[in-house]
């Protein structure tokens, strides 16, 4: 997850919306349907949303890539 984000946060088209690196923050919750992780980018306020969007996209093609169902 950490990687994927700090690829966002090198991409050239991103770059300039992320204000520091990525962190993991740690498992928020667990339960039989889900695992929780927090994970924070600062980014540039006009741009939360987007560059959410964004980062959501990429990490569900990583754990694709992995083989992790969601």
């Amino acid at each position: 997850m950490l990687e994927t984000a700090q690829h966002l946060a090198d991409d050239p088209k991103w770059r300039r919306k992320v204000l520091e690196k990525p962190e993991i923050w740690g498992i928020e919750s667990i339960s039989a349907e889900a695992l929780v992780i927090r994970l924070v980018m600062k980014v540039r306020g006009p741009e939360q949303f987007e560059v959410a969007r964004e980062l959501r996209l990429r990490l569900k093609l990583a754990l694709d890539d992995l083989g992790v169902a969601l």
